[in-house]
């Protein structure tokens, strides 16, 4: 957020440094920051094992350790308070200050879609020797990427405080039982929930029907 974020450039070395602060991202550093002093006191008090406590990648750079019980040191924590909020970019592209900063805020679209492509899409791993199967591979995944990312907008036009992950939740409990009675194929349907059903409204579509008797009702794609 441009009216949240604060920086400023400095040159070191030959190098353009921007020293950025958010004043969001302090208190979220903050708030990590008593969560993990929280447990480390629960788990000095509850006299834990001190090797877990004292090579635990949270716990070790807040303790002072003199004598057989570690101790939290408060000037290692006012140390760490410090940099809450900050953090340095540096560039050597031909980028304004501002760019550079908002061009580094726009890397979490790309790191939230790998990590889509990885878990929700099943990028990898891939069962494939040949380079055209594994091409092939990436390519549908990262279509689905697309799919995924043009549903989302479109569901958040049309309702807002929508959540994706509840909506993704109702979609998936939508099931299709195919039956038949005295020879007629019959598809049937389950209830239809509210997120599925914003879902199917946001792309343009009617729900599909609750019953469908026909032939070639098994063939049709609900």
């Amino acid at each position: 957020d441009k009216e949240t974020l604060h920086w400023r450039r400095v040159d070191y070395e030959g190098q353009r440094l921007l020293v950025c602060y958010n004043p969001e991202r302090a208190k979220m550093d903050e708030k990590k920051r008593q969560d993990i002093l929280e447990r480390l006191r629960d788990k000095i008090k509850s006299a834990a094992d001190v090797k877990a406590i004292v090579t635990h990648s949270d716990f070790k750079k807040f303790l002072k350790i003199e004598g057989k019980k570690p101790e939290i040191d408060p000037e290692k924590v006012a140390r760490d308070s410090l940099y809450d909020g900050l953090y340095v970019l540096t560039s050597n592209s031909r980028l304004g200050d501002a760019a550079v900063i908002e061009s580094y805020k726009s890397l979490w679209q790309i790191e939230a879609g790998f990590r889509q492509l990885k878990t929700e899409l099943a990028l990898g791993p891939v069962f494939h020797w040949r380079d055209r199967r594994i091409r092939a591979h990436v390519m549908i995944c990262f279509l689905a990427l697309v799919m995924r990312v043009v549903f989302y907008k479109k569901l958040r036009e049309h309702y807002p405080e929508a959540s994706y992950a509840d909506t993704l939740s109702d979609m998936r409990s939508l099931r299709v039982l195919y039956i038949s009675i005295h020879g007629q194929p019959i598809t049937l349907r389950t209830e239809l929930k509210p997120g599925a059903m914003q879902a199917i409204r946001s792309v343009g579509l009617r729900s599909p029907p609750r019953v469908l008797v026909s032939e070639k009702a098994h063939n049709i794609l609900i």
